[in-house]
């Protein structure tokens, strides 16, 4: 899935990597310095294709904006990309947003996903469909149900490299 891909790729690179869970609905934070907003662009470029062989993806590029919290400005955007994704094979929804912010003399790059297994996109009948009894296995495994989150099934922090 998205979420694992994008760990594979930058987790080495980010100095915060959280999975937060609530039911079968995940996020993904990944914050990262030392690398370029277009490697992390055509990075994830290559990540969706391969991910999403079967969906629809919406594009949209960010040229700036602010960040604002309790209405006082503390982060400014300097460039963006935002995808909205439907994955046909998964009937999964992912929310994909990449910022290169600036905030207190610092610039840094910024990964955040949601990921929605059960939008209300599908129906039941179109999951009964897509997915009859033989093939339910693949959908009985919630992602938070993986070694993420053993245990937990909210605010889960993904820790990689412990040390």
């Amino acid at each position: 899935m998205l979420i694992e891909e994008l760990i594979r790729e930058f987790g080495e690179k980010a100095y915060v990597r959280k999975v937060r869970c609530l039911r079968s609905y995940r996020t993904l934070t990944l914050l990262l310095k030392q690398i370029s907003f277009e490697q992390v662009i055509k990075r994830l470029t290559e990540i969706v294709k391969r991910v999403l062989v079967k969906g629809e993806e919406i594009s949209c590029k960010i040229s700036r904006g602010d960040v604002r919290d309790m209405g006082l400005k503390t982060l400014e955007i300097l460039r963006g990309k935002f995808l909205e994704l439907y994955d046909y094979e998964k009937l999964c929804l992912y929310f994909v947003r990449v910022y290169e912010f600036k905030g207190n003399d610092k610039k840094w790059i910024a990964i955040y996903v949601d990921e929605n297994l059960e939008t209300p996109w599908w129906n039941e009948k179109e999951r009964k469909r897509d997915y009859p009894k033989e093939k339910s296995s693949r959908r009985k495994e919630k992602p938070h149900q993986n070694n993420f989150a053993k245990g937990s099934n909210i605010r889960t922090t993904l820790r990689l490299n412990p040390n």
